[in-house]
């Protein structure tokens, strides 16, 4: 009964909601979170709230829904490594100050991890692998929301955006930082396909390439099949499912599986513009869904005693602040070394990029790869995605380019 309440709230507000949006423009911090799902977590952080026994097959439906979800959102990333697209709309010196932003960024964040490894380690519950957790920490911090501007102003001229501003390079780089991390750092020896053993480093980096290949392969086959967008979308989901199906046999994050799947296709289809236009409908479809069922795993950590609301805001806050101070420092040096001019709101705008949908999916794929003595790290990493997209900057009355 009280999962069904929480439906018909949940539908309520989101239908009055949709008809207010409809007659009167959003404002800018309540657009921001509508941009980035944040109603739908909200949803699902009630439903959890509301039933915070749950039996084990909705978990596990839950369980295989999140990770499958985990393998598209990681196709998506990789879908955006399109180099020809990257080099030909983009100059050359827009792209080494963004490829500067994420690099101070990442710096920035691993260092500030290293130092905080025991609060990491007896505040926030991370029983084993460190390492990995703060690889987990640094390509979170990494991830940026994508293309959209995220500030917009009412009755104000929106400024010209900031060169590379909305280069999708830091959901690329954050990508990559995970899947460098993940073989250098698991507790798992050995990989099977099958009968086939994958061990070490090498080994393991093989199996994953792997992987993400052969799903490359298959979503390419059944685009160039067929073109028609519902056999092609029936068939890329069957071939996720089952993609994602073998990663969780093998124990290897489907993230990672789908940003290498994502990489083969965009570099070798010829059908690039059917595939990214299907891609992005069937994620809003696709998005709801899964911070609904990610937020009911939050509404069953507030509901459970070991849920701790003070290092949850602290955690949060950190987050953001490190990640802020990483990409200034990033957006400093990019713009002494290449002229760039920036005025100071336009250099907090830049550094003040909110997360998206991808941050999220880092943090679910965190929570498959650790063992938690608690769950307020997970939390409070997607209540700093909240305070991310809260914090806007209005444009200039006038552009400085």
């Amino acid at each position: 009964m009280a999962f069904i309440l929480s439906l018909i709230a949940g539908f309520g507000a989101f239908f009055v909601g949709h008809q207010v949006f409809r007659r009167t423009p959003p404002y800018p911090v309540i657009d921001s979170l509508r941009t980035g799902r944040a109603h739908y977590l909200l949803l699902g952080v009630l439903v959890g709230m509301s039933l915070p026994e749950i039996d084990s097959p909705f978990e596990l439906v839950r369980s295989n829904c999140i990770g499958a979800m985990l393998l598209y959102f990681g196709l998506q990333a990789g879908l955006s490594t399109d180099h020809q697209h990257l080099r030909v709309n983009r100059g050359i010196s827009a792209f080494y100050a963004q490829a500067t932003i994420v690099l101070a960024t990442g710096g920035f964040a691993a260092l500030a991890f290293l130092a905080s490894d025991s609060v990491l380690y007896q505040d926030l519950g991370l029983l084993q692998n460190l390492p990995l957790a703060i690889a987990l920490l640094t390509s979170f911090v990494l991830t940026a929301r994508f293309p959209a501007p995220f500030f917009f102003w009412p009755n104000r001229p929106l400024a010209n955006r900031i060169p590379g501003q909305n280069l999708s390079l830091s959901n690329i780089a954050a990508m990559a930082v995970l899947c460098i991390a993940f073989p250098v750092l698991t507790e798992k020896p050995v990989f099977y396909f099958g009968s086939l053993p994958f061990i070490g480093v090498l080994g393991v980096m093989l199996f994953t390439i792997v992987l993400g290949g052969l799903g490359g392969i298959a979503l390419d086959f059944s685009f160039r099949s067929h073109r028609t967008s519902g056999r092609a979308l029936s068939l890329v989901m069957g071939i996720v499912i089952t993609l994602f199906g073998l990663c969780q046999t093998s124990g290897i994050p489907p993230l990672i599986v789908g940003f290498f799947a994502g990489i083969w296709l965009i570099h070798t289809t010829v059908a690039k513009r059917e595939i990214v236009e299907i891609t992005t409908r069937t994620t809003d479809a696709l998005e709801p869904i899964f911070f609904v069922l990610f937020g009911t795993i939050i509404g069953e950590f507030v509901a459970g005693p070991s849920f701790f609301f003070i290092p949850l805001f602290f955690l949060a806050f950190t987050m953001v602040l490190v990640r802020v101070m990483g990409r200034i420092i990033g957006c400093a040096i990019s713009q002494a070394v290449w002229q760039i001019p920036q005025t100071w709101r336009e250099l907090f705008a830049a550094s003040c990029h909110p997360q998206g949908t991808l941050a999220v999916a880092v943090v679910a794929q965190a929570l498959y790869l650790l063992d938690f003595q608690h769950n307020t790290l997970v939390a409070g990493l997607v209540l700093a995605v909240f305070f991310g997209q809260i914090v806007l900057i209005p444009p200039a009355r006038q552009s400085h380019f």
